[in-house]
């Protein structure tokens, strides 16, 4: 299977090395992870921008989430946005998927994320 590269836009540093691991472990490529709407922003605009999906939690160090994901899905419409966040109430989730992002789970669910995960490259592939 080809490695995925992704962008994981999280502050808190113990999920963002859960989610390393995790991506890491299911043949995805952790290609950077930051920590607030500006650093995601700053990455964003970097040439050459080589991820093809990125987790996004919706609090942040500054910004929020809702920020990245309408910033990013108007520069990279073809990309997956995926929402990983405690506030993913059904209003929260409503206003994600407007905003553009192609999943939204809460932290809770994360056999819902590895299974979107296994569902976004087939393995075998």
């Amino acid at each position: 299977m080809p490695d995925v590269p992704v962008l994981i836009v999280e502050d808190s540093r113990n999920m963002q090395v859960a989610l390393r691991e995790l991506l890491q472990a299911t043949g995805f490529q952790v290609v950077d992870t930051v920590g607030s709407e500006q650093q995601a922003t700053e990455r964003l605009l970097k040439p050459g921008a080589e991820w093809r999906l990125a987790i996004v939690d919706l609090v942040l160090e500054d910004g929020s989430g809702f920020g990245v994901l309408r910033r990013f899905r108007a520069e990279y419409p073809e990309r997956k946005l995926v929402v990983f966040s405690e506030y993913a109430t059904p209003a929260i989730r409503d206003k994600c998927i407007q905003i553009g992002a192609d999943a939204v789970f809460l932290k809770s669910e994360l056999p819902l994320l590895i299974a979107f995960l296994d569902d976004f490259v087939p393995r075998g592939s």
